[in-house]
């Protein structure tokens, strides 16, 4: 989905270039937005909407809206919602089929699935799918029995 007039005006508003970048977008509405990058400070100001700004802990950045976080930190879309996170999900889990129509059907059941909370992945599961990290979806270790 690209760039609308209004993502451009709320870009010039908060101070931030013509263009600016889309970070994390949820069923279509847009919560966070990078206002601007400092590549050398290795830092971005992130402007967050008003009414998702409780998970913010510094009043000045609650107050202005705009977080200053290290680009390193944003290494997946922010997530406020569990929307975001089972559509991140079920990307991750319908990717594996071998057609784009077996993964827009996949998708589709595992998101339903998701979202309608009828099933809830484990902590590893939810961290890691669709996230693009290397990490392991087993949550438990079964280890073999170590005589005392």
């Amino acid at each position: 989905m690209g760039l609308e007039s209004e993502d451009r005006r709320l870009g010039k508003m908060m101070g931030g270039e013509d263009e600016i970048a889309v970070v994390a977008e949820c069923l279509e509405v847009f919560f966070f937005y990078i206002v601007s990058i400092d590549e050398a400070a290795n830092k971005a100001r992130v402007w967050i909407e008003e009414d998702y700004r409780s998970a913010i802990d510094n009043p000045d950045e609650v107050e202005q809206g705009i977080v200053n976080r290290p680009i390193d930190v944003i290494e997946k879309p922010l997530e406020v919602f569990y929307e975001q996170i089972a559509k991140r999900n079920a990307t991750g889990l319908s990717a594996v089929e071998k057609t784009p129509e077996k993964q827009s059907e996949w998708f589709m059941k595992f998101y339903e699935q998701l979202v309608n909370l009828n099933f809830v992945p484990a902590g590893r599961v939810l961290y890691g799918a669709g996230a693009d990290t290397d990490v392991t979806y087993f949550n438990c270790y079964v280890m073999p029995f170590v005589a005392d």
